[in-house]
């Protein structure tokens, strides 16, 4: 008999930015799993497993498998795309205005256009 193994991953693996990818699931407790070919620590009472996998650069598979107690494997393997190396800009601006004669904590002699 094969063992459980039930996986969340990513909606979109064919667009990964990082090099890493967060997998969580469960499996029947007593049971063993690998993710990427890494042992990954699983909950005794549980089963329940959290991981962040390497994310081979390029195309690649996500392969996770858990081993039952007799040696059974049971295996999940989805194709995925991983870029690391993409931009991301974030920018952040913050500012208050008033009219003169207003009581603004913000506005200041170096804080205000005047």
């Amino acid at each position: 008999m094969l063992p459980q193994l039930r996986v969340e991953l990513p909606t979109d693996l064919g667009a990964i930015r990082s090099e890493r990818v967060l997998v969580r699931g469960q499996t029947a407790p007593g049971n063993r799993v690998r993710i990427g070919g890494e042992d990954v620590a699983v909950d005794v009472g549980s089963g329940r497993f959290t991981h962040l996998a390497r994310a081979p650069e390029g195309d690649g598979e996500l392969i996770i498998e858990a081993v039952g107690e007799r040696g059974n494997v049971g295996r999940i393997t989805r194709p995925m795309h991983a870029d690391p190396s993409g931009f991301f800009i974030l920018g952040l601006a913050d500012t208050a205005l008033g009219g003169d004669g207003a009581l603004l904590g913000e506005r200041g002699p170096f804080t205000s256009l005047t």
